[in-house]
């Protein structure tokens, strides 16, 4: 689980800890990977393929169970039945020597047993793992060069084609919104003011957010340097730019795709003289830091690294901090300083400071990017959405996509309130949800939703009624030879 959602669980137990652990008379945990994922891995096809399926077949019947392949057969059988590499699979997996993959927001983590280098040099053939994507980038950039230019004025291009065949008029018009649902084409289209999209877990959020971007500059001649894009993590950072590059394949690398980090971080660097920073400033590390607080404060490094976390949760909230805690920020504040030094923290709050303290510099950068996407935006912090508030003034192009219901970084001062603010602060919101589901089935969204929604709301009234409701006796089946 990732921290946020470990978090949660930790906020809704009904039990501590200690009353939660194992007694002592419980077995080992053994960690496992299923057999037919180890042979997709290995060959290179789906678990559920014909070809995993027939070597899966084929262990079984020669070697015995899946759980004892994995666990208990010699190595030496493993290999004489099938292969030198699946048997040394099995014995990494044995010895717990396997390479973790973290998920993250709509993609599960994954473990697996090879470097893809490695199946490489094992496997002949090895031109089938690395196959050329130019050709079909080369594709989809046709799409983008041919697609007509609208003007951003308007939100959709004139067109003497009747409204029932919407969707049609769209393909034509727009070629990279013709793979979209209605809702992300409608989300995606809406490229002038302020936009709210509310969309769900499985909903194509990142889909939604980079075919946007792409239409903006391919089919509304937005320059790629303008369309600043921001989320949380570099992989999703990371992710983004990929898709980008599918769909701009020419000017991808313009589009400025950011972290909040990496964007406070180079604000500063070009603007950081007006908070007080000198020119190759650096961001100190965790233990740095603790030291520096302890050094400063005659603590030990134990409760300084408490404290480092207490003055983080402080900057991120941007609240008062108590007579205490504000001697021992004003100590640290002057100890980074002297040093000049950053956290990471600070690479979001110094950057608000300078747009703050001098309006020549907020102007600059709303000019230089004149269309903000914000991913994930139920995890914002309130420095977080006070940057962005500095960036887009009330009738900005700003365009934020995420779920309140989905916040699960409230340890680290996410506030989904953020939602109810924006519109608020944003007057003239257009707001689209994205209400289709393409991870789950609509059996596992609508039970889900049962137990999920809030106490005391019509949905979860009705679930429960339904579940209340007395059943009627079943009939007595009767015997075969029975008549009536």
């Amino acid at each position: 689980m990732t921290v946020g959602v470990m978090h949660r669980v930790d906020a809704l137990a009904d039990r501590t800890e200690a009353e939660a652990a194992p007694p002592a008379t419980a077995g080992e945990v053994l960690s496992l990977v299923p057999l037919p994922e180890v042979l997709s891995e290995i060959v290179g096809a789906g678990p559920a393929s014909q070809k995993v399926a027939r070597r899966y077949d084929r262990l079984l019947s020669s070697l015995g169970s899946e759980l004892s392949i994995l666990e208990e057969v010699p190595i030496e059988d493993i290999e004489r039945a099938e292969s030198s590499l699946l048997a040394e699979g099995i014995s990494r997996l044995r010895a717990g020597q396997v390479i973790r993959e973290a998920g993250y927001d709509g993609e599960y983590g994954t473990i697996k047993l090879f470097e893809k280098a490695e199946l490489r040099r094992h496997l002949s053939g090895g031109l089938l793992f690395d196959l050329p994507v130019a050709d079909v980038r080369g594709q989809k950039s046709d799409v983008s060069r041919t697609a007509k230019k609208v003007p951003l004025e308007g939100d959709r291009p004139e067109s003497d084609e009747p409204a029932s065949d919407d969707h049609s008029r769209i393909a034509s018009a727009f070629p990279l919104l013709a793979t979209l649902d209605e809702d992300q084409r409608q989300a995606a289209e809406t490229v002038t003011g302020p936009l709210l999209i509310v969309a769900g877990p499985g909903s194509g959020k990142t889909r939604t957010l980079t075919h946007r971007i792409a239409h903006l500059a391919a089919d509304r001649g937005a320059p790629p340097e303008a369309c600043l894009a921001i989320t949380f993590t570099r992989r999703a950072a990371a992710e983004m730019k990929q898709r980008l590059a599918a769909l701009l394949p020419d000017d991808w690398r313009r589009v400025p795709v950011h972290t909040f980090h990496s964007l406070g971080l180079s604000i500063l660097r070009e603007h950081g003289n007006a908070v007080g920073l000198h020119r190759g400033f650096r961001i100190a590390e965790d233990g740095e830091r603790a030291m520096l607080l302890a050094e400063s404060l005659g603590l030990s490094e134990a409760k300084a690294c408490k404290l480092l976390g207490t003055v983080s949760k402080a900057k991120r909230g941007g609240l008062a901090p108590a007579d205490e805690l504000a001697r021992a920020m004003v100590a640290y504040r002057r100890e980074m300083a002297l040093r000049n030094w950053v956290d990471l923290d600070d690479l979001v709050g110094l950057a608000l400071q300078a747009l703050t303290a001098d309006p020549g510099i907020a102007a600059l950068l709303r000019e230089r990017y004149r269309w903000i996407s914000v991913d994930e935006f139920q995890d914002l912090d309130a420095q977080q959405y006070r940057l962005i508030r500095a960036l887009a003034p009330a009738r900005a192009n700003l365009c934020a996509i995420g779920d309140p219901k989905q916040a699960i970084y409230g340890f680290r001062g996410a506030d989904a309130a953020c939602f109810a603010r924006f519109e608020t602060d944003y007057p003239e919101t257009k707001r689209v949800r994205l209400t289709r589901n393409y991870r789950s089935s609509g059996t596992i969204v609508s039970a889900s939703s049962q137990v999920i929604a809030p106490r005391g709301s019509s949905r979860a009234l009705a679930a429960r009624a339904r579940c209340a409701r007395p059943r009627r006796p079943r009939r007595r089946a009767r015997s075969p030879g029975r008549r009536r």
